[in-house]
């Protein structure tokens, strides 16, 4: 039986531009959540967890890759 996924984050990278600035939150990130699973995100300041958070609540967009939340894509969802 294939193993099913709650969360399927393919290759994504999130860049923020502002005038002559670039940073990139996330850089061609890829996450696998299996459903019935807990997962902590933990890492310094700075690091893309909260950007990572709100990807997969669809609160904010990919700048490419693939957001998937139980199993419905939802990359193609714009402001």
């Amino acid at each position: 039986m294939e193993e099913r996924h709650a969360i399927e984050i393919d290759h994504v990278t999130r860049v923020y531009k502002r005038d002559e600035f670039e940073v990139r939150a996330l850089d061609d990130v890829t996450i696998r959540v299996s459903e019935a699973h807990f997962v902590a995100i933990m890492g310094p300041s700075g690091s893309g967890k909260t950007t990572l958070l709100e990807l997969i609540a669809g609160i904010d967009h990919a700048t490419s890759g693939r957001v998937a939340v139980g199993g419905d894509d939802i990359s193609c969802f714009r402001e």
